[in-house]
């Protein structure tokens, strides 16, 4: 589904965030454990992604069910973990506040610095949404379904190892 992209504030309920750090990077583990607990002083549901490595007793969803009860997810990584936050929602409309700690961040346009000062301006209902589209993308050959997938930023179709000539239809 593809929607026009609008600009708008967020009038949002936020109770239960979704913290995803990028894997197998101590600094981005340490950011969202203390965020994780500034989350909690607020009275608010903080809960990590499973599939992670947080600190024993760490509230985690560990189904992907529980994600339709995530009202706000934070991403602390770059393009590559927003992607990676992207896929995980599967299509679900929740907000995502992604947080840069990689090297370019298109995505992920957010300063650590300004990491409380966003949240805060969030909750507050104060941050500008800008909704993204998203491509469907379905591979036929001989009008069989050979795969298909969705994506936020782009599709790669590669002919793959052999010499021969691709043929390609969009629409």
């Amino acid at each position: 589904m593809v929607e026009k992209l609008n600009h708008h504030s967020t009038n949002l309920n936020i109770n239960k965030i979704l913290i995803i750090f990028r894997h197998g990077t101590s600094r981005a583990r340490k950011v969202a454990i203390e965020l994780l607990d500034w989350v909690r002083q607020r009275g608010l549901e903080g809960m990590g992604w499973a599939e992670q490595n947080w600190p024993e007793g760490t509230k985690v969803i560990t189904d992907a069910q529980e994600l339709d009860s995530v009202d706000l997810v934070v991403v602390l990584g770059g393009d590559g973990t927003y992607l990676e936050a992207v896929r995980l929602l599967a299509g679900r409309r929740t907000p995502i506040l992604g947080i840069n700690l990689g090297s370019l961040g298109f995505l992920t346009e957010t300063r650590l610095e300004d990491l409380h000062n966003n949240l805060e301006m969030t909750l507050s209902g104060h941050m500008e949404m800008r909704p993204r589209s998203m491509i469907s993308v379905q591979v036929l050959r001989d009008k069989e379904l050979v795969t298909q997938c969705s994506a936020l930023n782009d599709i790669v179709i590669e002919r793959g190892g052999g010499g021969h000539m691709v043929t390609l239809s969009t629409f």
